[in-house]
């Protein structure tokens, strides 16, 4: 599995998320499962701190991370994250 570095995430994409998309609207925000996370940015007194867990549901905008070839994961920084889902 990959390991993400910093504050990156990586994401499998669920669906287009239809709470807020409006059929014709290519560019809505999905919906995805946090898959593994990296250790976070640090804070000014220099503790790592990421505000996602493996697991989460999350909102992030179409248009955003990069896709890992062939496995359907996409590789994005959290402040890409708009929402994260309740369970």
């Amino acid at each position: 599995m990959l390991r993400p570095i910093r504050d990156r995430v990586i994401v499998e994409k669920v669906k287009q998320a239809g709470t807020f998309w409006m059929p014709g609207e290519e560019n809505g925000p999905i919906e995805g499962k946090v898959i593994a996370h990296g250790p976070g940015k640090r804070t000014p007194k220099g503790i790592r701190q990421m505000s996602v867990a493996v697991g989460d549901r999350i909102l992030f905008p179409s248009a955003c991370g990069q896709q890992i070839a062939g496995s359907g994961l996409l590789v994005m920084t959290e402040d890409d994250i708009l929402a994260v889902l309740p369970d």
